[in-house]
């Protein structure tokens, strides 16, 4: 048997049309450009403990109950078909004349982790809960989508569709430089390193009869938060910052290849002082509010 090398691990997703099962005909199966050391994600089980006493005081051992799929798809930030698809995924719609806002029609993929010919895990009904966008300066900028999924299968075989490689529209992966017209409030500043992170509270739905469990309810409202890190030139942002709603917004990457990210009610927190490699900087947090204009809490557009 051979051994598996971590960078010899590809990674795959695919759009389904019914939710849990992997689509076999006409679909688009992409490939999911993730780093090195990604984790493959996990499948667990519930265990259900059993309180009979066996004799000499033994236990009665558990069992596996409802089987669920967590972890991450960590990936450099770039422009192409992919995070567009996640992106719709978390947000529960589909671009519309290039502007993406919150609905309430699911989408699921799976996602196929194949560790060598004859070993494959797939993992179905897949959804996604979560998006972190981080950013430094002279660095890289990171997507990290937080997905969940209805359970995992172990084969020795792959779908059966075409795998699409990855198309990096534009320039190829971000960094630090690609991130601009930031916008706190209106006011102009120089940042050095930013954080977007839209949070969906979802969780699986146990049935009787079954060890998969249903589709993912929705518990509550989206979370989107943003800390971003400022040098300290002037004090505008302690004087114009209210704690009142005001808008929030930046750009990653350019036309046609980027998007825009507008939070149109941000509400910021007050700002704080740090001081750290001989330069003074203000940190910046805010939680967006839904928009009635917008009709959203979030608008991401297609440059």
């Amino acid at each position: 048997m051979a051994r598996v090398f971590s960078a010899d691990i590809t990674h795959k997703i695919v759009p389904e049309t019914v939710f849990g099962t992997t689509p076999t005909a006409s679909a688009t199966m992409s490939e999911l450009p993730l780093s090195t050391d990604q984790n493959l994600l996990v499948a667990e089980a519930t265990s259900i403990k059993s309180n009979t006493k066996r004799p000499n005081n033994a236990g009665n051992g558990s069992q596996r109950g409802m089987r669920a799929v967590s972890g991450a798809l960590n990936m450099r930030g770039y422009y192409g078909v992919v995070p567009n698809m996640l992106m719709e995924g978390l947000l529960r719609s589909a671009f519309a004349s290039k502007v993406l806002k919150a609905g309430t029609t699911d989408k699921s993929f799976s996602i196929i982790h194949k560790l060598a010919s004859d070993q494959v895990k797939t993992n179905v009904g897949c959804v996604v809960k979560g998006l972190t966008i981080d950013a430094k300066a002279n660095d890289v900028v990171n997507f990290d989508f937080d997905v969940m999924g209805i359970d995992q299968i172990v084969g020795a075989t792959d779908n059966a569709l075409a795998v699409v490689p990855t198309a990096y529209v534009g320039p190829g992966e971000y960094e630090g430089s690609d991130v601009v017209s930031i916008n706190v409030a209106g006011q102009t500043v120089s940042f050095s390193e930013l954080s977007f992170q839209i949070t969906a509270d979802r969780t699986q739905s146990p049935v009787l009869g079954s060890t998969t469990g249903l589709a993912f309810g929705y518990n509550g409202a989206r979370e989107i938060k943003v800390t971003i890190k400022a040098y300290r030139d002037s004090l505008a942002l302690d004087q114009n910052l209210t704690g009142l709603a005001q808008a929030f917004s930046f750009n990653l990457g350019t036309t046609g290849a980027g998007w825009s990210f507008s939070c149109p009610t941000m509400f910021f927190d007050i700002p704080k002082d740090e001081q750290n490699n001989g330069s003074a900087y203000v940190t910046i947090t805010g939680t967006a509010g839904y928009d009635n204009t917008a009709a959203s809490d979030v608008v991401i557009t297609q440059l």
